[in-house]
Order: C-alpha cells, then structure tokens, then sequence
C-alpha cells in the first residue's frame, strides 16, 4: 500500500455511525460514543492486536508507559495484520477528515473565527499522513496510531494527569479496544473544566487539580470513542490505573496544523517564572 495515494477504502471508520447532535459543545466540542465501530470488527481487531514489542518497537517496557505505533511505520510493517493496516489507512484519508468535518465544523470555526483565512476553508485542506507528507505538500497532517499503555506492575498510577494537548493539533480521538480478558480498574478519560480564569500550568502543559473540576468521565470501556477539538479549554486526564498485568490497548486518532491555534505562554508558570528571573524569550 502506498500511504501518499490516499485511495477510498470500504473500509469503515470510527465516524459512520454518529450525528451532529452526539456533539457535545460544553466544555469543549466533544463526542463521546459507545459501540462505535461494528462489533465483529472491534473483536477482530482486539484478536488482532499487535504485540507490545511491535508497537515499543524494541525499546524497553517500562511500568505503565505509553507507546504508539504511528501510521507511517503500522503500513510497512510486518507485525501488523492487513485488516489493522486497512483499518489505520482508513482513519488517514480525506474521506475521514470530511466526516470529521460534517460533525465538528461549527464548533471548529466557533473557537477559531479567523480558521479560514489563517489556513483554508476546512473541506479545501490537503490532506497528508504525519511523518510521510509535509507541509510544504499539504496543510494537515493526519495520524492514526495503534497504541498501548503497558501493564501497571509496581503501584497505582496515572500515564497522563490532567492537561491539554500541543498547540498545533486541532484534534484528537481514541477508540478503547479493552481486552475481554482485562479484569483491571482505572485508565478511565477524564473531562475536566477551569473553575474559573485564574489557571496556570506547568510543565507546560500539565495543570494542578486545584485549578479544575471534574465534568464527565469516560470509562475504559471495549468499543468506546472519544473525540475533541483541542484548545485552551481541552482539558482532560487519565485515572489512576491500578495494578495489572493487562496492557491499556487502543487507537489515536490526530490531525496537526502547521501553527500553534493558541497562546500558553500567558498560562504557562514555567515559562512566566524564567522570563522574570532570567529575561527568558521565545
């Protein structure tokens, strides 16, 4: 398969079977859909699954670390299934991100107003696959990555607390592929809001509990899909998972822009803390 052709598949998507008015607009553009993809589908692609050493592709399997196998290298290699690499061709193409499009667009142009003229209208961006196109071919780069958070051996723990994603992905998605066999608690997402307009994060883009509350959480659950336009407000996190020997087993969905869609660095403690002791510049 050639990832630059972008060829229509029959392959489904994770989007065929959700409306407009699953979106949830408050506190940021989400959706939140259970049994998303067909059932013998999400059971194949569980039986399918790669093995932890693919995805980790030879690095050590620390305790409750992630590693994502991203599109780019899923097509090329050899422990990957072809229904997983049609399933990953399906999640980069055009055909995909119109569907994303038709649920997603006003909140999109809602957040960014200048969207458009800052880049194109939505429907007239070229498409492209992160690490095989560039920028200089395209004006979003999409990913589709198989990914895995590795057993939790040692103590309860979380693989990412509450934050918000880099500022040049316009969204995210992750479709749980839970194991029939995992019996373990936690790895749930976390939805969170700002209590009020007085935040700031660390790290850079890590924020205290102290500065957020908790709005819904979506379960670790078989078949289950989240998806969000990033921004500001895009706050979420990961429970505590306790300890298992079952890996956290699910799909990523990214699309990246080639500019930051908004400023951290008047919430950025880190950043504020060097500028005053240091004279730090971007």
């Amino acid at each position: 398969m050639e990832l630059k052709n972008n060829k229509i598949l029959a392959m489904k998507t994770v989007l065929d079977n959700i409306k407009k008015s699953e979106v949830k607009d408050q506190p940021f553009p989400y959706l939140y859909y259970q049994n998303a993809i067909e059932d013998d589908l999400c059971k194949r692609l569980i039986k399918e699954f790669p093995l932890m050493k693919v995805i980790a592709q030879g690095e050590f399997l620390e305790d409750n670390k992630r590693f994502s196998l991203p599109a780019s290298k899923v097509l090329i290699s050899k422990g990957v299934s072809p229904l997983w690499k049609d399933f990953i061709k399906a999640h980069t193409t055009t055909e995909f991100w119109h569907q994303l499009v038709d649920l997603f667009e006003d909140q999109i142009l809602s957040i960014y107003p200048n969207f458009n003229i800052d880049f194109k209208p939505l429907k007239a961006l070229r498409i492209g696959v992160r690490n095989v196109n560039t920028f200089e071919e395209v004006d979003i780069l999409l990913d589709a990555q198989i990914c895995i958070n590795t057993p939790v051996l040692e103590k309860p723990s979380s693989v990412k607390i509450t934050h918000i994603d880099n500022a040049n992905k316009l969204f995210a998605g992750l479709l749980y592929l839970r194991s029939p066999n995992d019996d373990s608690e936690g790895g749930d997402l976390e939805i969170y809001k700002y209590k009020d307009d007085k935040f700031k994060f660390h790290g850079p883009r890590l924020i205290k509990d102290k500065y957020v509350e908790m709005v819904e959480t979506v379960p670790y659950k078989q078949n289950s899909l989240i998806l969000f336009i990033n921004s500001l407000k895009s706050l979420h996190g990961v429970t505590n998972r306790q300890v298992t020997d079952q890996p956290r087993y699910f799909l990523n969905l990214v699309g990246e822009v080639n500019k930051n869609l908004f400023d951290l660095e008047k919430h950025n403690s880190s950043f504020r803390l060097l500028h005053q002791f240091f004279g730090f510049k971007k």
